[in-house]
C-alpha cells in the first residue's frame, strides 16, 4: 500500500475507533505500521536490587489507582468496587465503580471513573460529581488546574479544551501537557507522534500510560513495550524478549526522581534507569496494576508498601 493511502486509511479508521467510548483497549490492526518496516528488535530485561513488599490492604478486586493523600491516608481505586479510603469503601454506584485515576487537588480527592469524575473530602465524605456519565480515564494537575482525559477529549476545569480525542492517559512535563490515545501521543500544542513509524518504531499505537522523560514522555503500550517520545525526533521503542513485559496496564506509570516505574500485565514492575530497563531482583508480583510513591497495587486486589 502506498504511504499516502495508508495514512489516509489510518486516520479514517481511527476516527471511527474514537466513537466507541466503552472500549478500554482498542484492537490494534487498524493502526499497525507497514509490513516492510519491522518493529524494533526485542531486548533483555536487566536486574536491579531487590525490594521488600509489605501488604497493607486486600480489596478483593483489581487495584487500578493509588494515592497517599496529604493527611497520610492511602486511597485506592478499583476495577469494579469504586474508591477506598484505607479499607473503607466510599460512595459511588454503577459505572462510578470503575475507577481509572486518583488525584488530590484543592483540598479534595478526585476520582476519574467510567461514570464521570467524583469529588471527595479528605475524610472520605462524598461531595458530588463532575462530567456526569462521561467516561474519564486520566487526571493531572496542569498550571494549577485539574485536567481530565475523557473519551471525548481533554477537559480543563471541566470545560472542553482542544480536539475531541479519545484520551487514555495524561502527563505533565515542565509546562507541557502530553496526551496518550489509542492512536499515539499528542502534545497539547498540537504535534502528533504516531508510535508505529521510524527505524525504531513500536508494533502498536495504543497508549495506556505516560510518564515525563527527558523533554518528552515515555509511553506504556498495550502490547508493544515502552516507547520514548521526544519533540522533533522519531520515536524509539523498547521491546523485551519476555512477551508479558510488553503488556502494560492502564495508568500504571510513576516518576521517582530519575527513575520511572511501569506496571505490566505479566512482567511485573519495570524500572527505567538512565538508558536501561530493569526489574527488581526476585520480583514476585507479575501483574502490577497501580503505582504511587511508596505504593503498589496488583490484579488480585492487594495493596503493598515498597
Amino acid at each position: 500500500m502506498r504511504p499516502l493511502a495508508f495514512a489516509i486509511l489510518t486516520l479514517a479508521l481511527a476516527a471511527v475507533v474514537w466513537k466507541h467510548d466503552r472500549l478500554k483497549h482498542v484492537a490494534v490492526p487498524v493502526l499497525k505500521r507497514p509490513a516492510e518496516l519491522p518493529p524494533a528488535a526485542p531486548r533483555e530485561l536487566g536486574e536491579t536490587a531487590a525490594v521488600k513488599l509489605e501488604p497493607i490492604a486486600k480489596l478483593g478486586t483489581r487495584v487500578t489507582a493509588l494515592l497517599t493523600a496529604s493527611d497520610g491516608t492511602v486511597w485506592a481505586g478499583t476495577f469494579d468496587r469504586g474508591v477506598f479510603r484505607g479499607e473503607q469503601q466510599l460512595e459511588g454506584n454503577g459505572r462510578q465503580q470503575f475507577v481509572n485515576a486518583l488525584v488530590e487537588h484543592g483540598g479534595q480527592v478526585w476520582a476519574a471513573t467510567y461514570g464521570g469524575v467524583l469529588e471527595y473530602d479528605l475524610d472520605g465524605g462524598y461531595r458530588g460529581e463532575q462530567l456526569m456519565g462521561l467516561a474519564t480515564e486520566a487526571l493531572v494537575v496542569h498550571r494549577g488546574e485539574l485536567v481530565a482525559g475523557t473519551v471525548r477529549g481533554v477537559f480543563r476545569a471541566f470545560r472542553p479544551e482542544g480536539r475531541a480525542l479519545r484520551v487514555t492517559s495524561l502527563a505533565v512535563n515542565g509546562d507541557a501537557l502530553w496526551v496518550g490515545t489509542p492512536s499515539g501521543v499528542y502534545e497539547a500544542a498540537g504535534a502528533w507522534h504516531p508510535l508505529v513509524f521510524g527505524p525504531e518504531a513500536s508494533s502498536t499505537n495504543v497508549v495506556l500510560a505516560l510518564a515525563p522523560f527527558g523533554g518528552g514522555v515515555l509511553a506504556l503500550t498495550d502490547n508493544g513495550g515502552l516507547v520514548d517520545v521526544q519533540p522533533g525526533r522519531e520515536v524509539r521503542a523498547l521491546r523485551f524478549n519476555e512477551p508479558r513485559a510488553n503488556e502494560g496496564n492502564p495508568g500504571a506509570a510513576l516518576v521517582l526522581g530519575d527513575v520511572v516505574r511501569f506496571g505490566t500485565q505479566g512482567g511485573g514492575l519495570l524500572e527505567v534507569r538512565g538508558g536501561e530497563v530493569v526489574r527488581p531482583k526476585g520480583w514476585s508480583v507479575p501483574v502490577v496494576t497501580a503505582l504511587a510513591p511508596g505504593l503498589l497495587g496488583d490484579g488480585a486486589g492487594n495493596v503493598y508498601r515498597l
